[in-house]
């Protein structure tokens, strides 16, 4: 046994038995949180719910520790981690499979659950049982599906064997973003349970005012982290993935999307009940509803229904926590439910007031409107996610494209990016003389931006001269990308307008105008680097250069040739238009296969600009002309549009028992026009039979790959390139930096307001219940 193995076995065996048990203790600690809860006893409850939190955090360190010291030996970290992965890699391959990503859930839905209980105020007892609930089904999980059970091949005759290393880390998930967007998504996910947990115990509680306001900030923060962790999703997939794109309507993606969407919908139903006094009852839903759908997104992506279906999704978990996590689901949609129909609408009926005779077009009927689209666009999305799913589960998946998504959710999203506009002008009761004398200037601003958008583009040659299919109609694509960008400036226009109209006001205050001008330039980003991308594919000799776009490519040669195997390996690829002229460098390396061929991994070079990113994506190099290699019989040849062949005879030896006996065909070979006979062969050796490659033209080689004994049976053959051809993408990707810039932009906003909107309590008089800071009615 190696010495450093068997001096350290014995602390690993404990950091592993230590995190075994302590998921079990978190387990304990979350039921007896949630059983004196029912008996009212707040402080045990609090005490024990603690706990339990700090079990999974000692948990996840647990974990952590026994990746940092490459402890193979547990199945979990063998499978997922390896000695050449640098230390924040191995980190991060903690959250990279199954049992750790749902660690990851539990730990930041405990941290949540610990950040708002002083938050909760009088519904703190109801809120921690409901919490610990839930963290306890999570618990339980990661006791049926643990991270920390060993390998039993590895311990024979009594002794542990060392693994000496693990399969590694999947190549797709080794780059910076697997350290940054999973743990920032995460939180968003673990936010969720904050909002579904705080409405059960405030229709519990009968509680229909304190609890917007305290919640207000949270829901804010949950959204904001959520989106957040939506848009790096984007980057990363943009980054490594090749096909030029942020969001493909994934299923996975959609999972995290629709809960977001929910969101938003309840901080605007808030900002309304805060303010009137109404919605109670759609209040009371819309909090609860982003984590039940969240429930049911990882249901779907944990039950191996999806498989080829999403690129993310994760093998079937274990059957027992499967169906703890199905618990999970019914439950929570079981509890949001019931406790809405008995107690949420009972509220609704005694404290809703009487809807006030106001003007049509107010600032209430403006979010009314917009909660509903948004809730249209979560319904439609959620569906679209949900259909691979069901239709899987009749043995037929069938992915729903995401050109039907653009289709539907467009008319949507036009009036949405109005309201957003429109909405910061009106007023409570009536519509604002703001609006009437604002109005007629900010469509004249748009529309001058929108002009000068449009001569822009039309400016420029790499933009491409295509229609797009709307409704019956095909459409110019510049014509009717600046018609959907045109919503969003008015958008942007209309929240710069109101930040200085309010420059008087708390600079936090600016957080709902600042948020609607972030995603108002995310969706411009979306919508121009989709609508007007070009895109061209070629296949390129090396050293050769081929025109592809407006560009000169010329693929060179690989940065370490001696060593195809190493992930840093890239492609030198010339890059010229023009007069500029540069190298681009997309990566391409091999994955050894087991018995199978080797497996290339690519990733793109993006050269960034303001205007446009070249988006180079090199594929696997091509030196087969066949995917599936042609069976050819006497009498019955092989033909397709490439080529034709044809089997003469078979050419056997005269000694077949000879140790370098050949065994081979006469062929008759028709490609490019020419028609020439050759005879590959196969040479005996000790492995069996070997192909020879035999020249075909100048530019090709043929291969009996297969010759089974007797005439009547039909011989396998491959045609080989001489030199093997690059398959290449060039993307022109205009106005990405939209994308990253409204992002940003986003983020701020949301975290402003959540700050902006944070509970300051203060004693009421005659009570000592606490109530929160009035609240400005002119803020959004």
């Amino acid at each position: 046994m190696d010495p450093h193995f068997k001096e350290t076995l014995g602390l690993d065996l404990f950091l592993g038995k230590a995190g075994s048990g302590l998921v079990y203790a978190a387990v304990g600690f979350f039921l007896l949180s949630a059983i004196f809860g029912i008996r009212k006893a707040e402080k045990q409850s609090r005490l024990f719910f603690i706990s339990g939190a700090s079990a999974l955090f000692l948990t996840f360190g647990c974990l952590a520790a026994l990746f940092i010291r490459e402890q193979f030996a547990y199945q979990y970290i063998g499978s997922h981690s390896a000695k050449d992965l640098p230390i924040a890699y191995r980190i991060a391959a903690v959250w990279s499979g199954q049992q750790g990503s749902f660690l990851l859930w539990a730990v930041t839905s405990a941290i949540f659950g610990l950040l708002t209980l002083r938050a909760t105020g009088k519904l703190q007892r109801t809120y921690v049982v409901i919490y610990s609930f839930f963290l306890a089904a999570l618990a339980a999980i990661l006791a049926f599906e643990t991270p920390f059970g060993l390998n039993p091949e590895l311990f024979a005759n009594g002794k542990w064997i060392n693994p000496g290393d693990g399969a590694g880390l999947s190549p797709s998930l080794q780059n910076y973003w697997v350290i940054i967007h999973p743990p920032i998504m995460f939180l968003g996910f673990g936010s969720l349970t904050v909002g579904f947990a705080w409405t059960i115990a405030a229709m519990l509680g009968g509680d229909t005012k304190e609890w917007v306001s305290r919640f207000r900030p949270w829901a804010i923060l949950s959204a904001t982290i959520t989106g957040l962790g939506l848009c790096l999703g984007g980057f990363w997939a943009y980054e490594t993935l090749n096909w030029g794109g942020f969001w493909a309507w994934d299923p996975v993606e959609n999972v995290s999307f629709v809960p977001w969407l929910f969101g938003i919908a309840s901080v605007h139903g808030i900002i309304v009940q805060a303010t009137r006094g109404r919605w109670i009852g759609s209040n009371f839903l819309l909090a609860g509803v982003p984590f039940v759908l969240f429930c049911f997104g990882t249901l779907m992506t944990r039950s191996g229904v999806l498989g080829e279906s999403s690129v993310h999704s994760f093998a079937q978990m274990d059957r027992t926590a499967l169906k703890l996590l199905l618990g999970i689901l019914v439950l929570s949609l079981g509890a949001l439910a019931i406790v809405w129909g008995r107690y949420g609408l009972r509220l609704v009926k005694a404290n809703e007031p009487a809807k006030e005779e106001t003007e049509s077009m107010t600032r209430e009927g403006a979010y009314q409107l917009g909660v509903m689209l948004l809730c249209l666009i979560a319904g439609t999305t959620a569906v679209g996610m949900s259909w691979p799913f069901f239709t899987g589960l009749t043995g037929k998946p069938a992915v729903v494209e995401a050109a039907l998504y653009h289709k539907v959710v467009t008319w949507f999203f036009i009036p949405a990016m109005l309201l957003t506009g429109v909405a910061p002008f009106l007023g409570w009761k009536s519509t604002s003389n703001r609006l009437v004398k604002s109005l007629p200037t900010l469509i004249g601003l748009t529309l001058l931006l929108s002009a000068g958008f449009l001569f822009y583009i039309r400016s420029q040659d790499w933009i491409p001269k295509t229609t797009i299919r709307v409704i019956a109609m095909d459409i110019p694509a510049t014509g009717w990308v600046t018609f959907l960008v045109t919503f969003t400036f008015f958008s942007v226009i209309a929240n710069i307008w109101r930040i200085i109209e309010s420059l008087k006001a708390k600079p936090l205050g600016w957080g709902g105008f600042i948020a609607h001008m972030g995603v108002a330039m995310l969706m411009s980003g979306l919508i121009i680097s989709l609508g007007l991308q070009r895109h061209e594919q070629a296949f390129l000799e090396r050293e050769t250069p081929s025109k592809v776009l407006n560009h000169s490519v010329t693929v060179g040669k690989m940065t370490k040739p001696d060593d195809l195997f190493n992930r840093d390996n890239q492609v030198l690829v010339t890059m010229q238009e023009g007069k500029d002229k540069y190298v681009a460098e997309p990566g391409l390396y091999y994955l050894q296969g087991n018995g199978n061929e080797d497996k290339a991994m690519v990733w793109p070079s993006i050269k960034r600009g303001i205007s446009h990113d070249v988006y180079l994506t090199l594929h696997q190099p091509v030196i087969k002309v066949f995917e599936t290699e042609p069976e050819v019989a006497i009498g019955k040849p092989f033909q397709n549009e490439v080529a034709k062949i044809v089997l003469i005879n078979k050419i056997a030896p005269v000694n077949p028992r000879a140790p370098d006996a050949k065994f081979g065909a006469r062929l008759e070979v028709t490609l490019d026009g020419k028609t020439t006979e050759v005879s590959p062969m196969l040479k005996m050796g000790p492995d069996g039979l070997t192909p020879e490659l035999t020249p075909l033209g100048t530019d090709y080689f043929v291969a009996v790959t297969s010759l089974p004994a007797g005439p009547e049976n039909p011989i396998t053959v491959q045609i080989f390139l001489k030199r093997p051809l690059f398959p290449v993408e060039l993307f022109y990707k205009p106005m990405t930096f939209l994308v990253f810039l409204g992002t940003g932009i986003l983020t701020l906003g949301g975290l402003m307001a959540a700050l902006y909107r944070r509970h300051r309590p203060r004693p009421s008089a005659g009570s000592d219940l606490q109530s929160s800071e009035p609240i400005d009615r002119k803020e959004v």
